[in-house]
Formats: C-alpha cells, sequence, structure tokens
C-alpha cells in the first residue's frame, strides 16, 4: 500500500483534499493516462456487448471489424486526451 500525503493551510483544508481524492477513487478516476484502444476494448466488453438495442450478428460484425481493422493499428496506441477546464 502507498502512502500519498494531503496538504492544506490548515488540518481542515488536507481533509477537504482527502475526501476529493477518496470520491474520485469510489468514481474510478485516476492519473493513468488511457489509450484509445483500452477504452474501446472496455467500452465493447462493458457497454455495446451488454446492449440490447443490436443483435447478436451484429454485435459479432462490429467487434470483428474492430478487431481486425483498429485493434492492431496506430490508433489504438493513441493517448486520449484530457480536457482542461
Amino acid at each position: 500500500m502507498t502512502i500519498k500525503p494531503f496538504y492544506g493551510k490548515n488540518k481542515t483544508e488536507a481533509e477537504a483534499k482527502f475526501e476529493a481524492f477518496m470520491d474520485n477513487q469510489k468514481k474510478g478516476v485516476t492519473n493513468k493516462t488511457l489509450f484509445f484502444g483500452e477504452m474501446m476494448d472496455t467500452f465493447i466488453k462493458e457497454a455495446f456487448l451488454k446492449d440490447s438495442r443490436y443483435s447478436d450478428s451484429t454485435k459479432t460484425r462490429y467487434v470483428n471489424a474492430y478487431n481486425n481493422n483498429l485493434k492492431q493499428s496506430d490508433i489504438a496506441g493513441l493517448p486520449l486526451l484530457q480536457e482542461v477546464a
């Protein structure tokens, strides 16, 4: 287990930063750089294949198209950009 320090002008501010960090952890927010291929693999498994609006043959066609054309391409290795507010 890694210990992450939280700093602030006072104890309350440091505790608020800790709470925000823990909320983000629960939501799955990380500092890890995600790549297009990883995101697509997750999307296919967690959303697309579970969607009942598409027939099994459509799902098979789309997944095969992704596997044959994009999964091993240079595009799959591109990092996803993060939007900064």
